[in-house]
């Protein structure tokens, strides 16, 4: 059996181009010989021939004969497609709505001044010292001794650097009640000190002493010479 779409089979392929499946010749209709592409398949002893013509149209039939018949199949042309119906135009897009304006925002409140720091009291001044009715000095001139030369005042009593050191000297002093006391310092290395008890009118300078020199440092042994290490014993191989 022979099932034929769009073929020519058997004698109506003599002299033509064609090809050949389960011993029956198919070949491309008359009206295309040259623009046209065969193929073939068998199912069984169903031999089916399917040939299409490349001008748009296919050519299609379908015949149930036998092999020794060789009647043509009729041809029938395929209906053409439907065309497509356009596509409808698409509507435009909504317009958005404007936004709603943000809202504005409130002032930041004022803040408040700070608070103005209260005025601080003044610091009480310092009750003037009473007159000195006592001098104790420590290495210093006091009183008249110190007449045209560079001193300091307390207690209402001048002290001055001894003459020794006038340039070279570092003055203090204190007072208790009335008692006033000066320090002066050399620094040359040695330091006057002396201690004098009178009273403040009578301006007599202090009698000077001078500080002992240190004991000078007794030599040094000399050190004994350290012991002699003994030699390590070899390891153990």
């Amino acid at each position: 059996k022979v099932v034929s779409h769009g073929c020519d089979t058997g004698s109506s392929c003599d002299g033509r181009s064609s090809s050949q499946s389960g011993g029956v010749s198919y070949c491309c209709p008359s009206a295309c010989p040259s623009s046209c592409s065969m193929s073939s398949s068998q199912t069984g002893d169903v031999m089916t021939a399917t040939c299409t013509c490349s001008k748009g149209s296919t050519r299609t039939g379908l015949v149930g004969t036998s092999a020794a018949s060789g009647a043509p199949a009729p041809m029938h042309f395929m209906a053409p497609f439907p065309s497509m119906a356009p596509m409808p135009s698409m509507a435009p897009m909504p317009t958005m709505a404007p936004m709603a304006p943000m809202p504005s925002m409130a002032p930041m409140p004022t803040m408040a001044p700070f608070p103005s720091m209260p005025t601080m009291a003044p610091f009480p001044s310092m009750p003037p010292s009473p007159p000195a009715g006592k001098v104790v000095s420590h290495g210093c001139d006091t009183g008249s001794s110190c007449d045209g030369r560079s001193s300091s005042q307390s207690g209402g009593v001048s002290y001055c650097c001894p003459s020794a050191c006038p340039s070279s000297c570092s003055m203090s002093s204190s007072q208790t009640g009335d008692v006033m006391t000066a320090t002066c310092t050399c620094s040359k290395g040695s330091t006057r000190t002396g201690l004098v008890g009178t009273s403040a009118a009578s301006g007599a300078p202090a009698p000077m002493h001078f500080m002992a020199p240190f004991p000078s440092m007794a030599p040094m042994p000399p050190m004994a010479p350290m012991p002699t290490m003994a030699p390590m014993a070899p390891m153990p191989s």
